[in-house]
């Protein structure tokens, strides 16, 4: 929760809409204004080996635990700002945040996440966020 609560205070929130279109993960809300670009995208970890044979109607419970990573890599739609876009990665099991430099807009921009498990993806206009960050 504190790690939601640190990203709702840095940015703009009210203009944040979760358009499917933009990230390749289904999870992501996105602002994609030329004049303040923002874009938060959840990566899960994956699911068990279980759950995928559930939802094949598989009778699975004597199989426990498997667990089965889902791709760590997502597709983003930066086409609609020019600007610079910051790229920083939150670890939401410690809270550890990666800041992966920078990126251009004006296209569609694939990013890996930097370790396993659960990732957040936040992607913000450099010269309109009002929190700096660490280059």
């Amino acid at each position: 929760m504190g790690c939601s609560l640190s990203y709702t205070n840095r940015m703009n929130l009210v203009e944040m809409t979760p358009p499917g279109d933009l990230c390749s993960s289904g999870y992501c809300l996105a602002n994609p204004d030329i004049s303040g670009a923002e874009y938060l995208d959840y990566l899960p970890s994956g699911r068990t080996l279980t759950n995928i044979l559930d939802i094949f109607g598989f009778q699975s419970r004597r199989i426990g635990l498997f667990y089965l990573p889902l791709e760590n890599r997502v597709k983003v739609n930066l086409i609609s700002t020019s600007a610079t876009i910051k790229v920083e990665w939150l670890k939401p099991i410690s809270g550890t945040i990666i800041y992966e430099g920078t990126t251009a807009g004006e296209a569609s921009r694939t990013f890996t996440a930097p370790f396993f498990g659960d990732a957040v993806l936040f992607l913000y206009q450099t010269d309109s966020h009002p929190i700096s960050t660490p280059e």
